[in-house]
């Protein structure tokens, strides 16, 4: 839902500045160039940065969490053991029982951490960088388009 606003914001500020971008190089009053733009460039941007952004944290949040919530169980595992008293197929149960309950503790921990931080990315980010984008199509569309009628005229 997170990325879905930021969509949706973004692709509405950048249908603004790029019909404002278009207008001031064109006049193109009602905004047909500019607005095709900015939703274009809009929705491809700010849909590829969120991935980006709330992937790439996400994933060293749920690295981080997972990796140590696997050294927890781990530990919690090892310590219902007498160390003096183990012999090999005790020892090789408890390798078996410290990996189920790492990789168990570890992804639940990683997926929440992974989950939490990939919902911080900042939105704000994402709108600036799109308008920016907006306005660069919007311009060279534009520019493209007075050319054109200059040549013509």
């Amino acid at each position: 839902p997170r990325l879905i606003v930021a969509v949706e914001q973004a692709v509405k500020v950048a249908k603004e500045v790029a019909m404002q971008t278009a207008a001031s190089i064109i006049g193109d009053k009602e905004g047909i160039i500019g607005e095709n733009a900015g939703v274009k460039i809009g929705e491809e941007l700010a849909r590829k940065m969120g991935r980006e952004l709330g992937g790439s944290a996400g994933l060293a949040a749920g690295r981080f969490a997972g990796a140590r919530a696997a050294v927890q169980a781990a530990r919690t595992e090892a310590g219902k053991l007498n160390a003096l008293q183990i012999d090999n197929a005790d020892l090789a149960q408890l390798i078996a029982r410290v990996r189920e309950a790492a990789n168990l503790s570890g992804k639940d921990a990683g997926a929440k951490a992974g989950t939490e931080a990939g919902a911080n990315i900042d939105i704000g980010n994402i709108i600036s960088e799109v308008a920016k984008a907006a306005k660069r199509a919007a311009n060279e569309q534009a520019l493209e388009m007075k050319a054109f009628e200059t040549m013509c005229a």
